[in-house]
């Protein structure tokens, strides 16, 4: 299947799903963090070597230099996202949204800013809904 909605609804099955299972664990953030991008590591590899999409040609030194980054990103917002979602003191059915609203907000501006994207209303509208969307969850 090769249309965004499906893509849209597995990663946010997934995405809502796999946090909830990493309360129950109880581990620690590093450890918790360390288990899951080890995980996450071996299945995207497998993935790779078993897609028939899987292009195994060298990328160049820009794009790996430019994937390294985004992965140390990655690993920092995947720090605070564990942390979110591992301390019992806090709700998981307010702080997932919560972390999504902003991405949806900070999703936009990255496009504006890095792409040139418009910002158009409907986006605007989208952002404030998002926002409001998780003050009515508080």
């Amino acid at each position: 299947m090769n249309h965004p909605l499906f893509y849209c609804v597995v990663a946010g099955f997934f995405f809502a799903v796999w946090p909830m299972i990493m309360r129950v664990a109880q581990m620690n953030l590093l450890y918790g963090a360390t288990v899951m991008g080890f995980s996450t590591f071996v299945a995207t590899l497998i993935a790779l070597l078993i897609s028939p999409q899987g292009d195994l040609t060298f990328p160049g030194m820009k794009p790996v230099m430019l994937g390294l980054a985004a992965g140390v990103i990655n690993a920092f917002g995947f720090l605070a996202y564990v942390k979110l979602i591992t301390n019992p003191e806090w709700e998981v059915s307010k702080m997932i949204p919560a972390m999504t609203a902003l991405l949806v907000l900070f999703g936009a501006l990255g496009g504006w800013l890095f792409f040139k994207e418009p910002l158009t209303a409907n986006k605007g509208i989208g952002v404030v809904l998002a926002i409001l969307a998780v003050w009515f969850l508080r």
